[in-house]
């Protein structure tokens, strides 16, 4: 009970102190954003054919839409693959979006995100469109969330969800696919 009293408390707090989906859809990247996590393919077409930039990482709010986070500061296409939106993953890519494109100073690239999915459809869609599985692996062992404790906590995913981690599965890519030097 307690639980639900608590949800249902972060939900309504959610609605009066942060942005609607509509103050999000306000902006064109706002829009663009929004597009690519629900899979508006239409959307993401109109707005690449307007020219608004594809691999911005818009400085959007932290906003919490219930049950969800938003990811502040991402790039259209890392929502969209976080948001396993096939679909405007391929219009993204198809209209020009960089495969490896990252807000500054962030390891997590699109490929990053994808390689933790069981489902490698989305990961072949960026490798196909020349993601670079060696800016994923730098960028991961340079920048490693979590300081030391990455790997160990990596380990512990692995384990619980019986899938590889994404530093292994970035590693097995890497090892399987031609240099690009």
């Amino acid at each position: 009970m307690a639980i639900r009293i608590a949800l249902l408390l972060a939900a309504v707090l959610s609605v009066s102190c942060s942005p609607s989906a509509d103050d999000l859809r306000r902006s064109p990247h706002g829009h663009l954003i929004w597009a690519a996590r629900t899979g508006d393919v239409a959307a993401i077409r109109a707005l690449a054919a307007r020219g608004i930039n594809l691999d911005a990482a818009p400085d959007t709010p932290l906003m919490f839409v219930f049950p969800d986070v938003d990811h502040a500061g991402w790039t259209a296409l890392q929502h969209a693959v976080q948001k396993r939106q096939v679909e405007a993953v391929r219009v993204l890519l198809d209209m020009g979006a960089d495969p490896d494109a990252r807000p500054a100073g962030s390891a997590i690239t699109p490929l990053f995100i994808a390689v933790g999915d069981p489902d490698p459809t989305i990961a072949r869609l960026l490798l196909a469109a020349g993601a670079d599985v060696e800016v994923s692996r730098r960028a991961l062992i340079a920048d490693a969330p979590g300081g030391p404790f990455w790997n160990a906590l990596e380990r512990a995913v692995e384990r619980l969800s019986g899938s590889p981690s994404r530093k292994e599965a970035l590693d097995r890519l890497a090892a399987t696919r031609p240099s690009r030097h």
